[in-house]
Parts: structure tokens; C-alpha cells; sequence
């Protein structure tokens, strides 16, 4: 059992590097595909509400997904879309094409991340559930890498999404090989830990605060994914027209920015447990704010190319230690049903935000870009701040694992 779940495990970090592939691609890719298709700079946030409708759609349909197909069903299938958008990229040669690929990769991805999340947090632990988020951001690192070697060649922007595709398609069939592995419910490690002396709140809280407290995890997730996507999306644009550094440079930069949010996972996935949850989740988010304000600063582009790296490193570890964590300031009965909506309104997120700064970009300037990620980091620390507020500190969890 042991073992099985280990390889069900490996899986699920699979499945979450073919998530993260595409979404490294777009921000490096975005000014090439803008010029060639005749686009302004500010569409971005509209290709960004398209694979949201489609994300939105699948993620909160995803419970019923599961109940009929099964998580490794469900994962093929998923992938199987991803697969047929990124083929509409490689051939894409208009604007209405690539608006149809970006709605299903979005449908794609949101089936497979909301079921994977929910999946996950039932059966692997706290650090497991990180260092499974870690892949995500591997993923996306690779895509900006994959991205930038096809633009220093000058060749076209659809080279990157080809070979993406390839990679897609060779999990695909690794995914169909062993299908058979999901069908059997498993439980693993991480529902064994409110025995070992992690936070538990077995019990609900009253209707009228469950509510108010669900409300503001919602309105969390939904600041949070914004700004994760913005800094992804729109920080090579700002950095290359705003700030005047070579392509090729922000690229590079934005890759690091990538590379810090999966190395930060795999940090906190192996070390995380050494402090409370709460700790880790309240400096990162003041680390978020710090960063924001040394990436908004006007004196130095060194500084701001610095801030990239801080901030991915801050924000490794917030997401999955908010899922994590959901249980406990929700109640653990209602834990899951919470958890997906706050993935729907994570994915809504994603696109409200972004499209809201290529907005700013329009009215005002590209400036808008920097000044809407320092509010975003704000707005983090206070709705963080009200989503815990009626949760206790449990001397237990202080000493022990986070779970």
C-alpha cells in the first residue's frame, strides 16, 4: 500500500509539471504573439478570461467528475485537452484561434487542479501537498526556458508551444499506461496525522461564521491567484517596456522567478515542518509586500529583476498551505466543499486580476503594472488576517508538524 501510494504520488507530480508548461509559456511568448496578431499589449487579460471560463467551468464541476470517472479517468481526459490546446497554438494563425486554445487549456487544467488538490489533501500530507505544487512550478519554469531558446533563435512563437506539446503528449501516455493505479481508493499518510498531534478541528463552526470565514478565504484565493498570475503574465512586458532590459534578459529573470517559487516549495515541502503553519504563512505574506515594493521602486532595474526571485519565494509555499490549512479554520467536515470554491474563485481570480491591470496598462500606463501588484500584496495580508482571526493557535501543532 505503502508503495502504491508513493508511485500514486509520483504521479500527481506529473500531472502538476504538465499544468505548470503552458502558463510559463504565455508571459515570454505574449509580445511576439500581440505583434504578430495585430493585438495590443493589453489584450493578455482577455486570453487570460478565456482559459479562466474554462477553468472555472471544469473546477467546480470537478467533484462530479471524479464521483463518475475517477481521478486517473479524469487526469487522461484532462490532459487530453491540454494536448488538443496546445496543438491549437502550434497551428494558430489568428486571434480567434488562440482566444478557442486558451479556453481549453483552462477547462483542461481546472478539471485536473481541482481534483488533484482535493485528492491530495485527503491522502498526502502537508509537506507532500507542497512539494506537489513545487512541480507546478517546475513546469513553468521550463516554459519560459523553452520559450526564450525558440525567441533568441528568431523563430516563431508557435515552436515553443510545439515542443511543449511533445512533452505533454509523452506524460499523456505514461498517464494512460498506468491508469489502473487510481481506481483503488487509497488513503495515505496525511489522514493519519490528526492522531499524531497536528491541528484538528473536528468540529464545525456555527453556520453564520463558517460562512463569514469561507467568505474571506474566498476573497484570499481569489487575491492571491491574481497576483501570482500577474507577476507571471505581466512582469516580462513591464520589465522589457517599462524598465527598457534586453528580452532576453527579462525572459531569463522571469524564469528565475519560476525557479524560486518551485525551489521555495521544495524548501517548505521538506523543511516546512520545523515551524508552525501560521508563522510561515504570515512572513511570507509580509515578504510578498516587501518584494512588491522593491519590484515597484523607480531607482534600480538590478533591484527590480532582484524583487522576481524574492517574491516567487514568497509565494511557494502560500497556496498549498492555504489549502492545507482550509480544514482547520472551516472545520474539517466542510473542508473539501470549501476548498473547492476556493479554487473556483482562485481561477476567477486569475483572470478578473489580470484583466483589471491590462486595464490600468490602457487608462493610465504601464506603471498600472507595479502599483497594482503593491495593493494586490496588501490586500493579501488583510483578508489573511480575517480569514484566521477566530482560529486558535494550538500548543500542540506549535511543537510538531505542520500537517
Amino acid at each position: 500500500m505503502i508503495r502504491k501510494n508513493q508511485l500514486l504520488l509520483f504521479f500527481s507530480f506529473l500531472a502538476f509539471i504538465s499544468l505548470g508548461l503552458p502558463d510559463g509559456l504565455l508571459g515570454v511568448a505574449w509580445p511576439s504573439m500581440a505583434g504578430e496578431l495585430g493585438q495590443p499589449l493589453s489584450r493578455l487579460a482577455l486570453l487570460q478570461l478565456s482559459a479562466t471560463g474554462g477553468f472555472f467551468i471544469s473546477s467546480t464541476n470537478a467533484g462530479r467528475l471524479v464521483r463518475r470517472l475517477g481521478v486517473g479517468r479524469l487526469l487522461i481526459l484532462s490532459n487530453v485537452m491540454v494536448f488538443i490546446a496546445l496543438a491549437g497554438f502550434s497551428l494558430a494563425t489568428d486571434w480567434f484561434h488562440v482566444v478557442l486554445a486558451m479556453f481549453i487549456l483552462g477547462t483542461g487544467g481546472g478539471a485536473v487542479d481541482a481534483g488533484l488538490n482535493g485528492y491530495s489533501a485527503e491522502r498526502f500530507t502537508k509537506e507532500q501537498v507542497t512539494l506537489l505544487h513545487a512541480f507546478y512550478g517546475l513546469g513553468a519554469m521550463i516554459g519560459p526556458v523553452i520559450m526564450r531558446r525558440i525567441l533568441i533563435r528568431e523563430a516563431p512563437w508557435q515552436g515553443g508551444y510545439k515542443i511543449t506539446l511533445i512533452l505533454v503528449g509523452l506524460l499523456l501516455l505514461l498517464f494512460i499506461r498506468f491508469r489502473r493505479h487510481w481506481e483503488e481508493k487509497t488513503r495515505g499518510a496525511g489522514t493519519a496525522s490528526c492522531n499524531e498531534g497536528s491541528l484538528c478541528h473536528p468540529k464545525s463552526p456555527p453556520g453564520s461564521a463558517k460562512f463569514i470565514t469561507g467568505f474571506w478565504g474566498i476573497l484570499l484565493f481569489f487575491i492571491y491567484t491574481g497576483l501570482e498570475v500577474t507577476l507571471g503574465g505581466w512582469s516580462f512586458t513591464w520589465l522589457t517596456r517599462g524598465c527598457s532590459v534586453e528580452p532576453e534578459r527579462a525572459a531569463l529573470w522571469v524564469g528565475i522567478y519560476w525557479g524560486a517559487l518551485m525551489t521555495g516549495r521544495v524548501f517548505f515541502g521538506f523543511i516546512g515542518g520545523r515551524w508552525h503553519i501560521r508563522s510561515i504563512l504570515s512572513w511570507m505574506i509580509g515578504t510578498v509586500f516587501m518584494g512588491c515594493v522593491l519590484f515597484f521602486q523607480p531607482w534600480s532595474t538590478a533591484v527590480s529583476l532582484f524583487s522576481l526571485p524574492l517574491l516567487g519565494f514568497a509565494c511557494a509555499p502560500l497556496f498549498p498551505l492555504f489549502v492545507s490549512y482550509t480544514p482547520e479554520v472551516t472545520g474539517r467536515s466542510d473542508g473539501t466543499v470549501w476548498i473547492g470554491r476556493q479554487v473556483a474563485a482562485a481561477s476567477i481570480g486569475s483572470a478578473v486580476v489580470p484583466l483589471l491591470v491590462g486595464l490600468g496598462v490602457s487608462i493610465v500606463s504601464l506603471r498600472a503594472i507595479p502599483m497594482v501588484l503593491l495593493v494586490l500584496s496588501l490586500l493579501l495580508a488583510v483578508f489573511y488576517r480575517l480569514w484566521v482571526w477566530e482560529t486558535p493557535r494550538h500548543p500542540r501543532a506549535e511543537e510538531g508538524k505542520v500537517r
